[in-house]
């Protein structure tokens, strides 16, 4: 008998526990591309730029949104003033150790990883669970300039040296964020629009420019980046939400 009532204990409180994790909570990560315009100090040195990021995210009943985001930046509008200057010919070409013109390609990189908190309003008398997402995230970004030259043999970009010219920068980030969040009663149709807003109080981390021979170490900036974004929500567990 005893054994009965502690099996029937435990299958009780299993079921509640079940039960509780089913009403209470939503979780679900999302992969997500972003489109981003450069402001403030950051539009002095890059033009627009794309991100590829991943989100985990948990929305409880009580519409509280808690999240960890992870995104890559790249671009290839860098416009840094004086560049590689030093390392140009007369015309404007950097010369291989084969003695011809060397092709290189020069593009931003970066990225940055926030924890975000918000709220999730869902749209009065709608027959799905959509509607407006406020977040707010702290973190930290780093951004770059990359030199590929994977076809020509540039002495002067290779390893070490690259970091005289790459302008590595990073610092805190906050981050605010607006979107439309829609889960679908179809599998698979639950997706994320929004536009957000990024402001990066960064520095230089490199102590000394090689082409403009100056150094900019610890000169704070304020890079801003403002972004229009979409995304696939996974739930890893999808309750019924429609009456």
């Amino acid at each position: 008998m005893k054994r009965l009532i502690f099996c029937l204990i435990i299958l009780a409180i299993g079921k509640d526990s079940i039960a509780q994790l089913e009403s209470k909570t939503q979780t679900f990560f999302s992969p997500r591309y972003s489109f981003q315009m450069p402001a403030g100090d950051m539009a002095d040195r890059f033009g627009v730029n794309s991100s590829l990021g991943l989100t985990f995210a948990i929305k409880k009943d009580s519409s509280l949104f808690y999240g960890i985001n992870a995104n890559y930046q790249f671009g290839s509008d860098v416009q840094e003033p004086g560049l590689i200057q030093n390392l140009l010919s007369s015309n404007n070409e950097i010369i291989s150790v084969e003695g011809k013109p060397a092709s290189i390609l020069i593009q931003q990189r970066g990225f940055n990883f926030s924890a975000d908190i918000g709220k999730f309003k869902r749209f009065k008398n709608s027959k799905t669970e959509s509607g407006i997402l406020y977040t707010f995230g702290t973190g930290f970004i780093q951004h770059n300039i990359r030199f590929e030259h994977q076809l020509d043999d540039v002495p002067q970009l290779d390893e070490e040296y690259e970091k005289g010219y790459d302008r590595l920068s990073n610092g805190l980030m906050l981050s605010q964020n607006i979107g439309w969040m829609h889960f679908s009663k179809r599998r698979g149709g639950d997706f994320y629009l929004g536009i957000e807003l990024i402001e990066g109080i960064t520095a230089s981390r490199r102590e000394f420019n090689f082409d403009t021979l100056t150094s900019d170490l610890g000169k704070s900036r304020l890079d801003i980046l403002f972004g229009i974004k979409a995304g696939w929500i996974v739930p890893f567990y999808k309750k019924n939400l429609y009456h």
